[in-house]
């Protein structure tokens, strides 16, 4: 009959399309173009030398990292050439200081979820019967849920902790550094003169100082005869200070005060130059309470506590749905995908084996990437409520302590030198 007929064709077409297998094909010695062989051969050991080029250079920055990690040493970045961490090379510098792949904090929960993906994708192709009539459907759409408003509360959660770092950086420091430099320009205009050289040296051991002293309790680390052997302080300011209560930071203002106070009595600086000392005490005071009141007062925990939840519970879900998805496209793999070389046709491989090979790499490439970003920003905001400690992304206080006294001693150096006989004259008077 027809349907007969109809139903032994379309075996007989199936039975061709069975037999014209991509091992079949593979095997069949036909002639390619000669640049499509070279390139089926030269591309991927390419390929293959750029990614053992990158991981040998990233091999060699860790090796250096970790021979100069030294705990209680100071390791600020300071500034740096925004273009030697920007562009393509960054993947040939994932060791370099200051980056989130040197962060404990941040590599233990990524092996965490990729150890996750790892035993979930085992147990389902151990344990489920038939791994092809899985479906991933429902715990993708959970996944993608999760982790389409988790970007909103993080952003929120970085924005919050990024502002209170710049307030540390402008309202506290830059406040301090600022009141300290006006005082030496008040004090150099005033008091020009090599008789006023003890007031002088005074206001810079002060001010640096009050720089160390905020740095050290910060840290928790207060020693007051470090700042004796530096020469910042004298034996006696010491152990008034030790036996002082409250932010000796602060306390040091009261100093420089004192001294402005015994220039107006000694008739040296008059009542409107003294009620401008005083206001750049105020504005330094204000600054080192800025600083600790951002310390002593954190983020509310229970705002921390819930961030780093939400981020750990879409971690674990999105390693249940990698996993999955990997199981399905395991179970479909099937012996008659794969790749072959020959020298008449160079390097074949199915469209199934790239299709397969590239589904597994994109669900390996999520259960990396988007564990590294949520928890990278979780330790970048921690390590930003302090930023007076010895990382890398910490302020680098050496350098704010070199500066400061440079500043200082040009304030002084330059103080007097630009009027002639106590009179100004112009470029072209002063060569007549």
């Amino acid at each position: 009959s027809g349907k007969t007929l109809l139903s032994g064709l379309m075996l007989s077409t199936n039975a061709m399309r069975y037999e014209d297998t991509p091992q079949h094909v593979i095997a069949v010695d036909f002639h390619r173009p000669l640049v499509f062989k070279l390139g089926s051969v030269l591309l991927p050991c390419c390929l293959l030398a750029l990614l053992a080029s990158c991981c040998w250079s990233n091999f060699a920055a860790y090796v250096q990292m970790r021979s100069f990690k030294v705990k209680g040493v100071e390791k600020q970045l300071g500034p740096y050439d925004p273009y030697d961490y920007s562009g393509t090379g960054v993947l040939f510098k994932l060791f370099v200081p200051g980056s989130q792949f040197q962060k404990r904090e941040v590599l233990q929960p990524l092996m965490l979820c990729i150890g996750l993906y790892v035993a979930f994708t085992a147990t389902w192709l151990c344990i489920v019967k038939d791994v092809k009539d899985l479906d991933d459907s429902h715990i993708t759409y959970m996944s993608t849920y999760i982790n389409g408003f988790l970007p909103f509360f993080l952003a929120q959660f970085v924005s919050g902790t990024f502002s209170r770092w710049w307030t540390n950086r402008t309202a506290g420091l830059g406040a301090v550094y600022g009141a300290f430099e006006d005082l030496c320009v008040l004090l150099g205009a005033h008091c020009p003169s090599h008789e006023f050289g003890a007031q002088r040296d005074a206001l810079l051991r002060y001010g640096s100082a009050i720089n160390v002293l905020i740095f050290q309790l910060a840290r928790k680390e207060e020693e007051l005869t470090q700042l004796h052997s530096d020469g910042l302080l004298t034996k006696d300011e010491c152990q008034c200070l030790a036996e002082s209560s409250g932010n000796k930071a602060r306390l040091i203002w009261q100093w420089i005060l004192e001294m402005w106070v015994a220039l107006h009595k000694a008739g040296h600086v008059d009542r409107w130059t003294l009620n401008e000392a005083k206001e750049c005490v105020e504005r330094g005071r204000q600054g080192v309470q800025v600083i600790f009141t951002h310390l002593t007062c954190q983020v509310p925990v229970t705002w921390l506590h819930l961030m780093t939840f939400v981020v750990t519970f879409s971690c674990v879900v999105l390693s249940l749905k990698c996993s999955v998805a990997t199981a399905l496209h395991l179970s479909r793999w099937e012996d008659k995908y794969y790749c072959s070389f020959s020298w008449e046709g160079g390097l074949l491989c199915h469209d199934e084996v790239v299709d397969g090979t590239t589904r597994i790499f994109s669900q390996f490439c999520q259960i990396t990437m988007l564990p590294f970003i949520y928890f990278g920003f979780l330790s970048f905001c921690n390590a930003l409520e302090n930023p007076f400690g010895y990382d890398a992304i910490d302020f680098p206080r050496q350098a704010y302590a070199a500066n400061l006294e440079a500043m200082g001693k040009g304030y002084f150096q330059v103080s007097g030198h630009g009027a002639e006989c106590g009179t100004w004259r112009s470029p072209s008077q002063s060569s007549t």
